[in-house]
């Protein structure tokens, strides 16, 4: 539930922004590993466009942070707390353009 509600809010924060920048968004993890995410192929100006942009932004996220084999409770909340802080550093990053 709680990476759906992530997922939406990063869709919706993110979204306007990207229609004014590049057709490309970096999602990094707090430990310095990132990804390039494309958006070129999306009309961020539509719904499905804007859950596609969260699916897409929520999977990066996913992939820079499976630094551990989640061998017990701790490392799966280290995890979760990776992801959380990559989409919130591409929500930052995405509404202080908006602001510029």
């Amino acid at each position: 539930m709680r990476a759906f509600l992530i997922l939406a809010v990063a869709a919706t924060v993110a979204a306007p922004a990207f229609a004014q920048n590049d057709n490309m968004t970096t999602v990094t993890a707090p430990h310095g590993r990132s990804i390039a995410v494309s958006v070129s192929d999306l009309d961020l100006a539509s719904a499905a466009g804007q859950r596609q942009l969260g699916l897409r932004l929520w999977r990066a996220a996913r992939d820079v942070c499976s630094f551990t084999r989640l061998r017990d409770l701790s490392e799966s909340r280290l995890v979760d707390r990776c992801r959380c802080d990559a989409l919130a550093r591409v929500n930052a990053r995405q509404a202080s353009s908006l602001a510029d």
